[in-house]
């Protein structure tokens, strides 16, 4: 039996997340309405804006916007709905065999709807704070598509006090995976292992040198030839020959007080 084309469209469509019947210019479009459309109702609210709104923000006319969006209501529909796609796929990845399944979907979850910074993402926050004020038949379909995130995400607890707690706009990952390790009696570091630092090297103490004689330790008597030099420049017999290694304060020989050749003293 031949498959109907517009099954076959459908399909596409599904496979790749976008309509294949688009320009590539009207996809770059689209996308752009999005991301747009998406920053500016985050910032100030489904209810204060309007589609001639965003058409003047982005430069182009409403006719461009309601070509892929008949209104802002189906544009935050869109937004939505690609946001729970984003999260379907983040927590699927993590096989329900796993014995942390549950802690590692709630890991994957708060990686799709939180910002770096902790804050909940763009998109979050118009699911969560602007889907209730769409109609009653599209606001349904939303709520009951995220309560079934509350129910796999929910291991012990109920699902309501779970997602409540995972969407919580003034709490941080950290804090959300201690107050469900709280409420389910289990150690916050089973959820969210923190690396350990690494320990800190031990100073390198610079090595102490032996404090120069201050006083002489051979008696010129037993050594006329030699003359104890407090001064390394009066040391040295040709002022253009190397330093000899003597340190200041050093015995040195003296050629005029020499009797003879300088020898090595007898012990």
């Amino acid at each position: 039996m031949k498959v109907p084309p517009n099954l076959l469209r459908s399909q596409v469509e599904d496979f790749e997340h976008t309509p294949n019947w688009l320009s590539t210019k009207q996809l770059e479009r689209r996308t752009r309405i999005l991301t747009t459309g998406r920053h500016l109702l985050a910032t100030h609210g489904l209810r204060n804006l309007r589609v001639c709104d965003l058409a003047i923000a982005m430069n182009i006319t409403s006719a461009a916007i309601r070509f892929h969006f008949a209104d802002l209501d189906a544009l935050l529909i869109e937004i939505i709905h690609e946001h729970g796609k984003d999260i379907n796929k983040a927590i699927g990845a993590v096989h329900a065999s796993d014995p942390d399944a549950i802690a590692k979907r709630r890991a994957a979850y708060l990686a799709v709807t939180r910002a770096p910074l902790g804050n909940i993402t763009e998109a979050h926050l118009l699911l969560t704070r602007d889907a209730p004020l769409l109609s009653e038949t599209n606001y349904t379909a939303i709520q009951q598509s995220h309560d079934q995130h509350g129910i796999i995400l929910a291991g012990k607890l109920d699902a309501d006090i779970a997602l409540t707690l995972l969407d919580a706009p003034r709490l941080d990952p950290l804090r959300i995976h201690a107050m469900l390790a709280t409420l389910e009696g289990t150690g916050p570091a089973l959820l969210l292992p923190l690396p350990m630092p690494a320990p800190a090297p031990e100073p390198k103490h610079a090595e102490i040198e032996p404090p120069c004689p201050l006083e002489p330790e051979i008696a010129p008597e037993f050594a006329p030839e030699l003359e104890w030099s407090d001064d390394l420049e009066t040391g040295l017999h040709d002022p253009f020959q190397p330093y000899n290694g003597q340190a200041p304060g050093a015995w040195v020989f003296n050629p005029n007080h020499a009797r003879s050749p300088p020898h090595a003293a007898k012990g």
